[in-house]
């Protein structure tokens, strides 16, 4: 159960930077408009996209892995 606690708060941190940078991207874009951005920074915004997808695939498969062990009965555990 404190392994799924902490996944859970791992995930928790990690929503809220993505959060972050969320309203990081919203507001560059409420400023300078989507179709005056720099292209850099539609490509950093791309790859930051990806890093985002990548570590959330990462994060479900070890969820995954972890429901998938049996439960360990903390009442009778030694």
């Amino acid at each position: 159960m404190a392994e799924i606690l902490q996944h859970v708060n791992m995930f928790a941190s990690w929503w809220s930077n993505i959060e972050t940078q969320l309203l990081n991207i919203k507001a560059n874009v409420e400023r300078f408009g989507a179709s005056k951005l720099d292209p850099y920074m539609v490509e950093m915004i791309q790859k930051r996209w990806d890093k985002i997808a990548n570590q959330y695939r990462a994060y479900i498969s070890e969820v995954r892995l972890i429901l998938q062990k049996p439960l360990r009965n903390t009442l009778n555990a030694p």
